[in-house]
């Protein structure tokens, strides 16, 4: 799936406005992180997050400059790693305001090297260019495996080879262009200015087949029009999105608004419909999937303890594709099997099954459709909203986390972290030394298989998070109940314990 996005300055009023305009609630919003010195440069990013776009349902597309433009930065000094400990504390900035999900976190730096309007450009200092981006993408990526880096060209037919500023792939998550249809300079045919910009020296067919080269997902973080006559351009932009393997788009409104709605004077009302027409549902990528139906009806739902249940048996298969593919099932019980891109899924009313869902793949589903459960390999992994179960399949240590709902979470047989957050939850750690998250508040949750250090081997722990200093536990059986330094009562079981040791937890 191709995720829509928009740059709408520092206005969550103008988001809004954009997307009451348009009809539809877009995936994410193109945040600048500012670059007028380094305070601007740390303080900005913790005002965007903590003020500017808290709360909002869209993602944040991020584009973090590569350094700052009063004058007292290089590249050379860049590619030394001068600017590492500013880098950090934006990654860090970022990461927190993104714990409540797993989602990637997409950054832009560098953008536009290719040219020569930026302090970052890379004309004359290809290498110094390379050391600096090496040393932003590795900071990020220490900070965090969820940063996908996008290294960013500007659309051109002359000046530099951009593959002769390429970082590297170890260094390079997505591979991005800008491009804008300015018809003094492509001309006033519509066709024809999308024909000259896709076939240009390093246009959009380079762009494309150099990212194929290199095994990565393009990303367009600007595109934009300035004419009305735009419609026959607007509806090959999309086609050209769909049609290849784009991470996300961002529309960038150089007219002031005339095409977007914003204005108040909508002096270009065709290209303006063009746009609505053309992005006001998901870009939903190439299906090349397909959908097999069992001839078996569904299983019923079996309740296996409290709140908790299973999925009922699939009576039917989605399959994806290599592509992005978008893949919606039917009102019976689902199984979605992702193809190797960026798959987004709908399940509808049954029991839905996500199996051994990647990174950048998306489940969805509405409350009270079902029971759903999904698996993935993933190294964390936060169910989404209206989703019940959760499955960790592979072998490396994860941490699985739920939502609100009844959870089931099973671990495998490595070292996971498990925390089932509201609910009463049903949790299963598999082999490995595996950590329980017990949170206050947060539900009545049971533990099917932990293992004390008093038996030896793999022993797990208990981790109590909220109780306050003070808080005290008793149990009767296997029923523990954990009294907070408020008076507030919280229990959890650990199936098959009768008692533990201070060894066996610890409150944070």
């Amino acid at each position: 799936m191709t995720l829509r996005g928009v740059y709408v300055g520092n206005s969550p009023t103008a988001l809004q406005q954009f997307e009451n305009w348009l009809g539809s609630e877009i995936e994410t919003v193109h945040g600048v992180v500012g670059m007028a010195n380094w305070s601007d440069f740390t303080n900005s990013a913790n005002w965007m997050t903590n003020t500017l776009w808290k709360g909002i349902n869209e993602r944040v597309h991020w584009s973090v400059p590569i350094m700052v433009t009063d004058g007292s930065a290089s590249l050379a000094q860049a590619a030394r790693g001068a600017y590492d400990s500013y880098y950090a504390t934006v990654a860090k900035t970022l990461l927190a305001s993104r714990a409540g999900d797993n989602d990637p976190i997409h950054v832009r730096t560098g953008w536009e090297a290719n040219g020569e309007w930026f302090k970052w450009t890379a004309v004359g200092h290809e290498q110094e260019f390379i050391g600096a981006f090496r040393h932003f993408a590795d900071t990020f990526h220490n900070i965090s495996s969820r940063f996908k880096i996008e290294w960013n060209i500007n659309y051109a037919d002359t000046g530099i080879n951009p593959a002769t500023i390429y970082p590297g792939d170890s260094h390079v998550d997505v591979i991005g262009m800008d491009f804008y249809w300015t018809p003094e300079y492509q001309g006033w045919d519509p066709n024809n200015a999308f024909n000259g910009l896709k076939n240009a020296r390093y246009g959009l067919q380079w762009l494309e087949d150099f990212a194929a080269q290199h095994g990565k997902p393009t990303s367009y973080s600007e595109w934009g029009i300035n004419s009305d006559n735009a419609g026959p351009y607007i509806q090959k932009v999309k086609e050209w999105f769909q049609t290849h393997n784009v991470a996300l788009e961002s529309y960038w409104d150089v007219t002031m608004d005339k095409v977007t709605g914003l204005s108040t004077t909508n002096s270009m009302p065709n290209a303006s419909a063009a746009f609505k027409a053309a992005f006001s549902t998901p870009l939903n990528g190439v299906s090349s999937g397909g959908t097999t139906t069992a001839p078996s009806a569904p299983t019923p739902v079996t309740v296996t303890t409290g709140d908790t249940k299973t999925s009922a048996a699939p009576g039917n298969t989605v399959w994806g594709g290599s592509g992005n593919d978008a893949l919606t099932g039917t009102d019976g019980n689902n199984a979605f099997s992702s193809g190797s891109g960026n798959d987004w899924m709908a399940g509808g009313r049954g029991d839905d099954t996500y199996l051994d869902l990647n990174l950048g793949d998306q489940a969805y589903e509405k409350a009270g459709e079902g029971v759903d459960t999904i698996t993935t390999w993933l190294d964390r992994f936060t169910l989404p909203d209206n989703v019940e179960n959760l499955t960790i399949t592979g072998t490396s240590w994860t941490t699985a986390t739920g939502n609100g709902l009844s959870n089931i979470i099973i671990g495998n047989g490595s070292a996971n972290i498990i925390d089932g957050r509201g609910g009463n939850d049903l949790l299963t750690g598999g082999g490995g030394r595996d950590t329980f998250v017990i949170t206050k508040g947060m539900g009545h949750d049971t533990i099917t298989d932990f293992r004390p250090q008093a038996w030896g081997g793999d022993a797990d722990k208990l981790s109590f998070k909220g109780f306050g200093n003070g808080a005290k536990m008793t149990n009767i059986g296997n029923e523990f109940t954990i009294v907070s330094s408020d008076g507030s009562v919280d229990h959890f079981t650990l199936k098959g314990i009768n008692s533990i040791s201070s060894s066996d937890y610890a409150f944070s």
